[in-house]
């Protein structure tokens, strides 16, 4: 996917995530024309919630684009590497997917 300047933001405020909040990581993501997938590890003993997090993202983003969030986001707690990998290739293939479907739009 090759980003736009609404997309670069998007993916420089993501990677801020890692520099404010020192007990996550994000493992992978995939920025997509109208949403973006991403695997947020965090550290059982931190005090920020995923919440806390996607607020931060968000608000900095829309702070510095036009770009128009939807109100809730999608969470899932990963459980064992199967499904870590599944997921992995599922937002490595993503890109493709888009491609294939003739009715994707922005």
């Amino acid at each position: 996917m090759e980003l736009n300047q609404a997309g670069k933001i998007v993916e420089k405020e993501l990677l801020n995530i890692q520099r404010k909040y020192k007990k996550s990581n994000i493992n992978i993501y995939q920025i997509m024309p109208n949403h973006i997938h991403i695997i947020l590890e965090i550290e059982k003993r931190n005090a920020t919630t995923i919440g806390n997090i996607i607020r931060y993202f968000k608000g900095r983003v829309s702070s510095r684009s036009k770009i128009c969030w939807q109100r809730n986001y999608y969470e899932h707690i990963i459980r064992n590497e199967r499904e870590y990998l599944a997921i992995c290739n599922y937002i490595i293939n993503n890109p493709i997917k888009w491609e294939e479907n003739s009715n994707h739009y922005i």
